[in-house]
């Protein structure tokens, strides 16, 4: 299975105060808030650890077919300025992440079908129309199940394995495998 997320810089920095007290203790494990302030871009630390936790939250939807908030199980554990890893009882998520100077993007499991988009550019429409053109079929579309989880068919078939969507503010990304 896969997962992924982004965040949008700017919409961050303006709707969300990362600061204020209780924050950090919430969503992180101590040794995570101990990553953040040692940072040199605490700010960013901040938002590459949730994007992290994010996809592997995206991943567990998928296997447990249920929804909750727990994000200090999922540990966070950054190996380079790209990779990392996510740790949730016994299971291991290897990250990859984006930084941009206007995003963050994390993804999670390996997938030849994946694009970001910045919002003005993509709405559901010209994401189906990109699905359609890049497998080559004429008639895609996106259902969700009960918990959340989107999957891709073309015509009434499920054609995607495993498919997750993230988008916040001005950035969208989709990300699939295919049955």
């Amino acid at each position: 299975m896969i997962g992924n997320d982004i965040i949008d810089l700017s919409l961050a920095k303006t709707q969300s105060n990362w600061q204020r007290k209780g924050f950090l203790e919430k969503q992180f494990t101590l040794k995570e808030q101990k990553n953040i302030q040692e940072s040199e871009n605490p700010f960013e630390m901040v938002w590459r650890l949730w994007s992290m936790k994010e996809a592997a939250y995206k991943i567990v939807v998928q296997q447990q077919q249920r929804r909750f908030f727990a994000p200090q199980k999922f540990e966070c554990e950054i190996i380079s300025e790209t990779e990392g890893k996510v740790i949730l009882e016994n299971q291991i998520f290897d990250t990859v992440t984006t930084t941009s100077r206007k995003y963050i993007y994390t993804s999670i499991n390996k997938s030849e079908y994946q694009k970001v988009w910045k919002e003005e550019s993509i709405n559901k429409e010209a994401m189906l129309l990109w699905i359609e053109k890049t497998l080559e079929i004429s008639s895609a579309k996106i259902k969700k199940n009960a918990y959340g989880v989107p999957n891709i068919y073309n015509k009434s078939r499920r054609i995607s394995e495993s498919c997750t969507i993230t988008h916040h503010g001005d950035y969208s990304g989709i990300k699939f495998t295919l049955t």
